[in-house]
């Protein structure tokens, strides 16, 4: 039986310690933010710009055929950056949920650092829209992950 906590462990190791990703931006939250001060609100800035990243980890169990068990995790990826007038940082966030997704191949592989026995990601393009954060528009990208582990 796998844990939320191992989950996000594999995450933590394999995607957001990266290179490639640390490149992007340092601010990477396992936990949804409320942004409620400015005080807050810096926490969000990278480079003087709003750029960061949460991830949440979320699991359920299921009763399959013949009494069998199925674990499901889903990690859904945000990616936060501060809107622009000609529109390059939007795609920005296709490009990084690409690098993203890329990554997950490559580091995590099929099995999610053997947290998982199978994984698949939403069959749609992310989802961006704009949001106000302190003040400020941002893009908001969302990818979701679904790992599957049989029990």
């Amino acid at each position: 039986m796998t844990t939320a906590a191992q989950i996000r462990t594999a995450w933590n190791t394999k995607i957001w310690t990266h290179a490639s990703v640390t490149s992007i931006t340092t601010k990477i939250y396992d936990f949804d933010l409320k942004i409620e001060s400015t005080k807050e609100a810096g926490r969000l800035r990278y480079n003087q710009e709003i750029n960061f990243f949460t991830y949440i980890v979320t699991s359920k169990e299921r009763l399959r055929l013949m009494g069998q068990r199925e674990q499901e995790f889903t990690v859904e990826v945000s990616y936060y950056k501060r809107a622009d007038v000609d529109g390059s940082n939007f795609n920005d966030i296709m490009n990084v949920l690409e690098t993203v997704t890329g990554l997950v191949r490559t580091e995590l592989t099929s099995s999610w650092d053997s947290t998982v026995d199978f994984y698949r990601h939403q069959s749609e393009q992310p989802s961006i829209t704009q949001i106000t954060i302190d003040g400020v528009a941002v893009w908001l990208g969302r990818f979701i992950y679904l790992g599957y582990k049989n029990l």
